[in-house]
């Protein structure tokens, strides 16, 4: 007798072990191409190649990490230990970052089967529920992309965090609540995007038939806390660092037609993910084209009202947890407060896309044709199961190649979108990366001739100018890019060394002295203005922000450093 009773608990662990083996292989086999990808120079430079924050881990390279408060407008603090752990081990090679990004995705696929078994899906249905979410192709910019490891740290957290809060509910364990609290954090502290996660868990409670009581009101309010610290200081950052507003919308009623336009964009692209890319511009001029959008934006709240009474009809549980779900965790990007650049971005849907994906678990639990139904039609509903899962993975794979490197990348957002000027200005940085200053200064002029206004490309292009000696073109386009923006740093430094190259070290010493009072901790900045020190022989003044560059973890010159300390 307990023999039987072994095998009959033995048979589902065995079971749900191998879904889950097999979970992981379909996943990591369409992401496999990530892992020869390189880094890209969208952000990887600043968060990683120049970032002298993750070569240090000891105690005060720690206490460092944890005291940044903006780097890209964020503090993530725990995205910048990982950053550093990876560089620990494998230093710049890239094949440890996207490993990282894959292996933590791979992670989160493993979560997600785990929470649908906690709402009572079947085995199967739980498999392929987290493996629509493992290969659906909008997940690839996460995956792919260096500076979003951000986003698969923080989506594991928080998915590791509400599995927690269910397991909580199950059997009202405090050990599984403090574990479930203290992931929410550590996902903050990753990256602050599930700032919606209290509202979510009231949701949760009313899914899964718990009442509101006072002890339910409780428990939420340490969530609270972590959210409301977490996103006063993003506003705070992002206000800083001129994030916010970014898009340069006009009015409310723009912002909130783009919106609108987001929420139908998210929707579309999760049920049919074509002609994706790694940026999708803002429309111009706004008014116009987002009035156009106007009809559909009706047409889809219409259906998704009529989803959502649907759902809502057929009683509690996972429909309509599914669809709070995204709609919570998809508003915090939907511009209604303006930021960044870009109308969307896959990355932004890498989470609240768990929300439609369990909706229509939900819906196919129970729409799927029953045993009374005709073979011909059960065969057909799965056959279109198969194709389209299959034409998934084989999108997510391709898809993957987009990001081998900067070229690839940027090439593609222009093949969609051949007005984007940050595509060619970036585009242009990577071929004179390369030392292919043709095609480089090519992307610049075109760049130029959509937005004349885009002060990276002055500095880009200076910076051309001055790799080829053009010593005057060069300092001509970092003035113009210092019009554009007085206390551009970057332009002060490159100028700064356009001087030197000219052996006009006073205007040089003018110039990197500015760069350094608008940033104090720019490392090549203390270095260049040491250098320019040493050339007019102020060797104490060299010696000193030499010093400082070396402390801030840049790569001084030993000879000249050993020098300046032996006078």
């Amino acid at each position: 007798m307990n023999n039987g009773m072994e095998t009959v608990k033995t048979r589902p662990l065995k079971s749900r072990l191998i879904l889950s083996v097999l979970l992981v292989a379909a996943t990591a086999a369409v992401f496999w191409p990530v892992l020869g990808n390189g880094f890209t120079n969208w952000d990887d430079p600043g968060l990683v190649l120049e970032n002298p924050l993750i070569r240090d881990l000891s105690f005060k390279g720690l206490a460092r990490i944890f005291e940044t408060f903006s780097v890209w407008g964020l503090y993530h603090p725990l995205t910048l230990l990982a950053y550093g752990l990876v560089y620990k081990i494998y230093a710049l090679n890239p094949f440890g970052y996207h490993l990282a990004s894959l292996l933590l995705h791979l992670a989160s696929c493993l979560v997600v089967f785990r929470i649908m078994l906690a709402w009572g899906l079947s085995d199967r249905g739980a498999f392929l529920t987290a493996l629509l979410f493992g290969i659906h192709p909008m997940h690839v910019e996460t995956v792919a992309w260096v500076s979003e490891l951000k986003g698969a740290l923080s989506g594991f957290l928080f998915l590791s965090s509400l599995l927690f809060y269910l397991r909580h509910l199950a059997d009202d364990s405090r050990g599984y609540y403090a574990a479930s609290l203290g992931l929410f954090l550590a996902s903050m502290l990753a990256k602050p995007f599930a700032l919606m996660m209290p509202v979510l868990l009231f949701f949760t409670d009313h899914a899964k038939n718990r009442g509101l009581t006072g002890k339910s009101i409780l428990n939420k309010l340490p969530y609270f806390l972590v959210s409301l610290l977490f996103g006063v200081l993003a506003l705070i950052t992002q206000r800083r660092d001129n994030a916010v507003g970014a898009v340069g919308l006009d009015t409310l009623g723009d912002s909130i037609l783009l919106a609108c336009q987001g929420l139908v964009f998210y929707v579309y692209k999760i049920a049919l993910p074509f002609s994706l890319s790694s940026f999708y511009p803002v429309p111009q001029p706004q008014g116009q084209a987002l009035s156009r959008v106007f009809y559909l934006v009706l047409a889809s709240g219409l259906v998704l009202g009529i989803a959502a009474a649907y759902i809502r009809k057929m009683g509690k549980g996972l429909g309509i947890w599914g669809l709070t779900f995204f709609g919570l965790l998809i508003l915090p990007v939907l511009k209604i407060v303006p930021f960044g650049q870009a109308m969307a971005a896959d990355r932004y849907v890498y989470i609240p896309i768990l929300g439609l994906i369990t909706v229509a678990a939900w819906a196919a639990r129970k729409l799927y044709p029953g045993s009374a139904a005709g073979r011909t039609l059960r065969a057909a509903v799965t056959l279109a199961g198969i194709l389209y899962f299959s034409s998934l993975g084989w999108m997510t794979f391709q898809r993957c190649r987009v990001w081998k490197d900067s070229v690839s990348l940027w090439s593609d957002v222009l093949r969609s979108y051949p007005s984007a000027d940050i595509a060619y200005n970036n585009r242009g940085n990577a071929y004179q990366a390369k030392g292919l200053y043709d095609p480089a200064l090519a992307d610049y002029r075109k760049a130029l001739e959509i937005n004349p206004g885009y002060k990276s490309i002055y500095l880009n292009r200076g910076n051309l100018f001055n790799a080829t000696k053009k010593y005057t073109l060069a300092i001509a386009d970092y003035d113009r890019a210092l019009l554009i923006d007085s206390g551009y740093v970057e332009a002060y430094n490159s100028r700064g060394a356009a001087y030197g190259a000219l052996n006009q070290f006073d205007l040089a010493i003018q110039d990197f002295e500015r760069a350094v009072s608008l940033d104090v901790n720019n490392a090549e900045a203390h270095n260049n203005l040491g250098i320019a020190y040493y050339y007019s022989k102020d060797y104490h003044s060299a010696r000193i922000h030499l010093d400082q560059a070396k402390e801030l973890g840049y790569g001084v010159n030993p000879y000249l450093l050993k020098e300046i300390h032996s006078r």
